[in-house]
């Protein structure tokens, strides 16, 4: 007969509390930022559908630079503004899970799992922040030159 694993033990009221706050989290979080996304679209098509479009070049609009922009566009119903909005929101949903989870596992004292959490959440916030896609855009990409002579050894085990 095969040794089957010890029940586990039940949650208490706050970590149930606390799981459905996180299930909650993600079903909003992600219904919300589908309707944002889908509005934003909608309005900016009603209101700049018709213009005529230069493949040749790409402007990013400057009412979108910096906060202050993001918040005139979604305040004067411009629809690139909402779509940023939902972008935010998507992005943002799975961080503030993560930081939940955190919540969680300290509650609990599990401190090995709520340090990952933690640094986890410290990860995804440093990528946001410092992500630098705009640098990265303006860079021109690395040269392979710097690699020629260079050979590979694979160790046998």
């Amino acid at each position: 007969m095969q040794n089957l694993p010890e029940p586990i033990e039940r949650s208490s009221g706050v970590d149930a509390a606390l799981c459905m706050a996180i299930s909650r989290l993600l079903r909003v979080g992600t219904l919300l930022a589908a309707v944002l996304i889908l509005s934003g679209g909608i309005i900016y098509l009603v209101k700049k559908g018709s213009m005529p479009i230069d493949y040749a070049t790409y402007r990013e609009p400057q009412p979108m630079r910096g906060v202050h922009g993001f918040v005139h566009t979604i305040k004067h119903s411009e629809g690139g503004g909402w779509l940023a909005a939902g972008l935010m929101v998507l992005i943002m949903t799975p961080l503030l899970r993560v930081l939940l989870s955190t919540v969680l596992f300290i509650r609990r004292r599990d401190w090995t799992y709520a340090v990952l959490t933690f640094l986890v959440a410290i990860l995804l916030l440093a990528g946001l922040c410092f992500g630098g896609a705009e640098a990265d855009a303006r860079r021109k990409p690395p040269s392979l030159d710097r690699l020629k002579g260079i050979t590979l050894t694979v160790c046998p085990l």
